[in-house]
């Protein structure tokens, strides 16, 4: 099974034919056991088209709507989501309880990858490339359309 330091690989790898949902259905067992929220709306054919990053946290205004929105995306076909909270605010004084240093990197390495140091929340990290806020619908399914 992947270590989270692998899951950047194995998430895309994910593009399974309906013989492997177990392996998917393992996949998000684990990774929920770490303390990331995922979910994957099943279609007839398996096949993921998306897989959609949330990066959040307890301190951004903006989030609770991300959260939202990302719970729906859950509902539609082939899409895999997933939610971290990141301690990237923690400087302001407070300790966001949720969050993991971890899934900080890990946004951070999408970053360092595009070239551009953008990192904030709520932000959607798509097939591991392009960034959206996380907040904007219209955002979101511009970025969807693509991927």
């Amino acid at each position: 099974m992947a270590s989270i330091q692998h899951l950047p690989r194995f998430l895309s790898d994910l593009r399974l034919n309906l013989g492997r949902f177990a392996v998917l259905a393992a996949a998000v067992s684990v990774v929920t056991a770490v303390g990331i929220t995922a979910a994957y709306s099943q279609q007839p054919n398996g096949k993921i088209g998306a897989v959609m990053e949330l990066f959040t946290s307890q301190g951004c205004s903006s989030c609770p709507e991300a959260d939202r929105l990302l719970q729906a995306y859950t509902q539609k076909p082939n899409i895999l989501a997933l939610s971290y909270a990141v301690d990237i605010w923690d400087n302001l004084g407070w300790r966001d309880t949720l969050a993991s240093p971890k899934f900080t990197q890990r946004q951070r390495a999408y970053a360092k990858m595009r070239h551009d140091g953008n990192i904030y929340t709520p932000q959607v990290i798509f097939n591991g490339g392009a960034h959206a806020v996380g907040s904007k619908k219209d955002a979101i399914d511009s970025q969807l359309a693509y991927a």
